[in-house]
């Protein structure tokens, strides 16, 4: 969701509550394919154009025959009246033509621009924004299958990360990131991410190695096209934290213990393995080979 608050809402026609088209550059990336191109959106406003001339055309006419009628009931000369009721006429079948005319429009509009009930809740299927938090993740096994952590791990990773620490030296309570966009107000457009989702997510990514509409079809939820600015928002975040750890210069703390990690390696390396097959038979591989 954009930074100006809730969600847009789908906009319904009043007389059979159906959800309107919109431009695909006003909806979320996984419900693109049922709204309008910009072609699309220039031929709805034409329409819309000939719509709302025949309607007011039609209602001038009707201005215009009451007055006519009123005239004949108060003016009682036979020559006017003659007169007269030829323009009552004339306009009555002018104001039924402009009305049938509006009535087209109408039903080409809704046959156009309305989405079929069966095309909407399809496309709902998409899972929608879960807000997940690390307190409802399920159990430790759902933690290790997403991020190969257990929740007292998360726990204590998300703490040192210290993003809760960014967002009130931000003075909020979620994680701006902006898009490079103004709105028409000329405020810049941002993505807002709870501290915790976007963790989650980050740590999912990585240790899955998943696609973003993946891990949101799976896990998360919502739009797709919000991660692709968070993910990275994150390594920035992580990279500028930790620039004093990361890299040579934190590698220049261990140099003494390198012989230990090479024998720690090779251990882990050499070790002997067991491989169950699917009917439970069991095979031992040596290590080293």
């Amino acid at each position: 969701m954009l930074s100006s608050g809730m969600a847009r809402q789908p906009t319904r026609r009043i007389s059979n509550g159906a959800v309107r088209r919109a431009a695909k550059r006003q909806r979320s990336s996984n419900s693109r394919g049922m709204h309008l191109s910009a072609a699309e959106i220039g031929t709805r406003q034409v329409l819309q154009r000939r719509w709302a001339f025949d309607i007011v055309s039609g209602g001038q006419t009707l201005c215009d025959l009451s007055v006519s009628i009123f005239l004949r009931s108060h003016i009682p000369v036979p020559q006017f009246t003659a007169a007269i009721d030829q323009i009552i006429d004339m306009l009555t079948l002018q104001a039924v033509a402009y009305l049938v005319q509006t009535q087209q429009w109408l039903r080409l509009d809704s046959d156009l621009y309305d989405i079929p009930l069966q095309e909407y809740l399809q496309n709902r299927e998409f899972r929608p924004r879960q807000h997940l938090r690390i307190d409802n993740i399920e159990s430790d096994l759902h933690a290790r299958k997403m991020t190969r952590f257990n929740l007292h791990q998360l726990r204590r990773i998300y703490d040192c990360f210290g993003l809760d620490d960014y967002c009130r030296s931000m003075n909020t309570d979620f994680i701006r990131v902006y898009t490079g966009h103004d709105n028409q107000r000329g405020v810049p457009c941002c993505y807002r991410f709870h501290p915790e989702e976007l963790f989650l997510y980050s740590l999912t990514k990585i240790a899955k190695g998943n696609t973003s509409d993946d891990n949101v079809d799976h896990y998360f939820g919502g739009a797709y096209s919000r991660w692709c600015l968070g993910f990275p928002w994150f390594l920035y975040y992580v990279d500028e934290r930790y620039k004093d750890i990361l890299g040579f210069q934190g590698l220049q703390r261990r140099v003494a213990e390198f012989p230990r990690f090479q024998a720690a390696i090779e251990s882990y390396l050499m070790r002997d393995r067991t491989y169950v097959d699917l009917e439970n038979n069991e095979t031992v591989v040596v290590g080293g080979k």
